[in-house]
């Protein structure tokens, strides 16, 4: 969580085909003073990893595959936080 009510926590959500997410993590976070809040924050700087893993349903089909997702995030910097985005994401995997 952020830190203050009004900022959105970062969240991947993946659509359910051909396989099944069963659980996000996401990195620690770093606590942060940032000047527009009285309260630290917590963020993400640099390069970080959200790992997922996934369960393949009885019906899905070995071979090569996409899993298309959604990434909600909130850019921050020490003035002020940016408006939230949803970006697309995608990756590619072999189901066996």
């Amino acid at each position: 969580m952020p830190g203050d009510d009004y900022l959105i926590p970062i969240k991947l959500t993946w659509n359910k085909d051909p396989l099944e997410a069963e659980q996000v993590t996401y990195p620690k976070a770093q606590q942060e003073k940032l000047s527009f809040s009285p309260n630290p924050i917590s963020v993400y700087t640099g390069s970080f990893e959200i790992g997922t893993r996934f369960k393949a349903p009885p019906t899905a089909m070995p071979g090569m595959a996409f899993m298309n997702g959604k990434l909600r995030y909130q850019a921050c910097n020490n003035k002020e936080c940016l408006p939230p985005r949803t970006v697309d994401v995608r990756v590619t995997l072999d189901i066996q």
